[in-house]
C-alpha cells in the first residue's frame, strides 16, 4: 500500500524517502564512501579491484596529484598499478601446473611489460616516469623496447624482476607516492555525495 507523506511542497512517497536514504548514506567500511584506504598498498588494491574508471579514492587522489602539479606522479600511480597487476599474474604464473595457463600467463607478461616498456621508458615518451636510480632506467628502457613473445623465460623474468625494482625506487614510492598519499590523508578527504552516487550507478 503506498504511504505519502503531505508537506508544504506536496506529496512525497515514504518509500523514495527510504530509497534515497539507502543510496545516500554510506558505511565507512564499505566502499563506495567511508574512509580512503590507511596506506598506499591499500589504495593501489582498491583501483585493482574496482578497476581505474570505478576507484572512488583513485580518484580523489589523483585530482589531489593534479591540483598540486604532479602529474609526473600521476603518472608513477598508473606505472605502479601496472607493476603490481604484473607481479600478481607472475606468482599465478609461477604456481599453475597447466602448460596452457602458463603460456596465457606468458602472453600478459609480455603485454604489460610491453605496455610499460612503450609509455613509461622511452625517452620521448611525455608519461616517461624519472627513478632515483638512472642505471635503472636505462637499463629498463633497454630490456622492455626488446622483451616479445619470442624471448626467452629468463628474459622475461629479467624484466619482471627490473620492473619490480623501479616499483619500489626511491622516488617513484617513498619519496613520491607515498609522501604524496599521507598529505592526502593529512587533509582528512571525504567522498562527495555526487562522487558516491556516480561510483554506485
Amino acid at each position: 500500500m503506498r504511504q505519502d507523506i503531505i508537506t508544504n511542497i506536496g506529496i512525497i512517497n515514504i518509500g523514495d524517502i527510504i530509497t534515497m536514504g539507502n543510496i545516500c548514506s554510506t558505511n565507512n567500511n564499505n566502499k563506495p564512501g567511508g574512509r580512503p584506504p590507511r596506506d598506499l598498498s591499500g589504495l593501489i588494491e582498491e583501483i585493482l579491484v574496482s578497476e581505474e574508471e570505478n576507484s572512488l579514492w583513485g580518484s580523489h587522489f589523483r585530482q589531489f596529484l593534479r591540483h598540486r602539479g604532479q602529474n609526473d606522479l600521476e603518472n608513477a600511480l598508473d606505472f605502479v598499478t601496472l607493476s603490481t597487476k604484473l607481479n600478481a599474474v607472475q606468482d599465478e604464473a609461477k604456481n599453475t601446473d597447466s602448460k596452457k595457463k602458463r603460456e596465457d600467463l606468458r602472453q600478459d607478461r609480455v603485454s604489460l611489460l610491453r605496455q610499460m616498456g612503450d609509455k613509461y621508458f622511452q625517452a620521448e615518451s611525455e608519461d616517461s616516469i624519472p627513478l632515483s636510480n638512472q642505471v635503472l632506467h636505462e637499463e629498463l628502457t633497454e630490456t622492455l623496447a626488446k622483451v616479445s613473445l619470442q624471448s626467452s623465460e629468463a628474459e622475461v623474468e629479467e624484466a619482471c624482476e627490473l620492473v619490480g625494482q623501479a616499483r619500489t625506487d626511491n622516488r617513484v614510492w617513498k619519496a613520491g607516492l607515498d609522501a604524496s598519499y599521507k598529505t592526502f590523508l593529512a587533509n582528512k578527504p571525504s567522498p562527495t555525495v555526487k562522487a558516491v552516487l556516480l561510483s554506485i550507478l
